[in-house]
């Protein structure tokens, strides 16, 4: 269940407090536009190219804002089953960029808030498809 609500893009906006939406196809070399909604911050529009593209195991995509090379943001969902009713679910964000060291407190901070926000929005999504 986890996988399928992480890969359907169009649902995001109904669930997802931090990708507010994502417009593409989860399929690796194919391109995504992002609404990331960082907690107590403005909007931010990313774009980005899925990486990288296992089922039910990997989904990774490299974003930037405004143009390559001035905040690049690789992030990586990892999917571990536990058993037949349990996922473990791992994100990972690594920055780069020219403008990382002036960003860089904020940024993470922000970046792992809003992470957890939608780890836990993606674990109660799965949680009610599951025993709804």
């Amino acid at each position: 269940m986890i996988w399928r609500e992480l890969t359907d893009f169009p649902s995001y906006a109904q669930w997802n407090p931090f990708f507010r939406s994502v417009s593409g196809e989860p399929r690796s070399g194919t391109k995504l536009a992002l609404r990331v909604s960082p907690p107590e911050s403005p909007p931010l529009v990313l774009s980005a190219e899925v990486l990288r593209v296992i089922p039910y195991q990997e989904l990774r995509w490299l974003g930037y804002w405004l143009s390559p090379g001035v905040v690049d943001w690789e992030h990586r969902f990892l999917l571990e089953a536990q058993g037949p009713q349990m996922t473990f679910l791992l994100q990972r964000a690594v920055f780069r960029g020219l403008a990382i060291p002036f960003l860089w407190s904020p940024l993470r901070q922000k970046a792992r808030q809003g992470m957890e926000a939608m780890s836990e929005a993606l674990k109660q999504r799965a949680e009610g498809t599951i025993w709804a």
